[in-house]
């Protein structure tokens, strides 16, 4: 599309009256048509503005508007290199996490329904193993009493068999009750570590004159030891062995 316009001159008047001049029709008609020209160019001009409609509000003929400067205040128009810089990366995150909020609830959704579905058949074999509990019941029932009646007679057999132990018991603590009276009459005096229960250190010496033990090492040696008698010198520990005749 080729557009021809007129461009007239605007900084100087076409034509300058003086004092006393002719004023002829060509003077006149050239004088009047620069204001004329300038009016049809502005005429024209605005018919590529913005204009406002009836409705109160500019329209702009479906055009871009460009060297739009940045918003200050809260009325200001806003250019898309502001809206990319300020509000796109906004508008993006909050998408971003509207989509991951959306993919979870279809995640959660999904898993809601298997688990649904795994419910009912859980309930479903639930039932099916209930019913069979309740026959299986059903026969331990008449079991049971069978079973209860023959519990009753090993019942009695078994009372009667615990008094015969009872008195079986009884008559054992007595032997031991007299057993423990011949062991408290017979045993005889022991001291110093007689005590082969727990490990002892063997370099402690034993208790009484002396200090002879027998200890049951479990630290050094490891052995049972022999710890002899120093009542003689104090320097040098004896253990003799009696040979009694006969």
């Amino acid at each position: 599309m080729v557009r021809v316009k007129r461009d007239t001159p605007l900084h100087e008047r076409a034509v300058d009256f003086g004092d006393g001049a002719i004023l002829s029709e060509a003077i006149l008609d050239k004088a009047n048509e620069q204001l004329f020209y300038v009016a049809q160019e502005v005429l024209d001009y605005s018919e590529g503005l913005l204009k406002m409609k009836e409705d109160g509000y500019f329209d702009a003929l479906n055009r871009r508007i460009r060297n739009v400067a940045n918003p200050i205040e809260n009325n200001d128009v806003v250019n898309l290199g502001f809206m990319n810089s300020q509000y796109i990366p906004t508008a993006r995150a909050e998408a971003d996490l509207a989509k991951s909020g959306r993919e979870k609830t279809e995640h959660v959704k999904a898993s809601t329904n298997q688990l649904k579905i795994d419910t009912e058949q859980t309930l479903s074999e639930a039932r099916t193993f209930t019913t069979s509990i309740k026959k299986q019941t059903e026969v331990l029932r008449g079991k049971a009493e069978q079973h209860m009646v023959t519990a009753h007679a090993y019942k009695e057999k078994a009372i009667a068999e615990a008094n015969k132990a009872t008195s079986e018991a009884n008559r054992a603590h007595g032997e031991a009750n007299r057993a423990k009276g011949y062991v408290e009459k017979y045993k005889p005096e022991v001291k110093g570590s007689w005590t082969f229960d727990d490990y002892r250190q063997y370099a402690v010496d034993g208790v009484g004159l002396g200090g002879a033990c027998i200890y049951n090492d479990g630290t050094k040696y490891k052995a049972l030891m022999i710890l002899g008698n120093t009542s003689d010198d104090d320097k040098c520990r004896r253990i003799w062995f009696w040979m009694m005749p006969t």
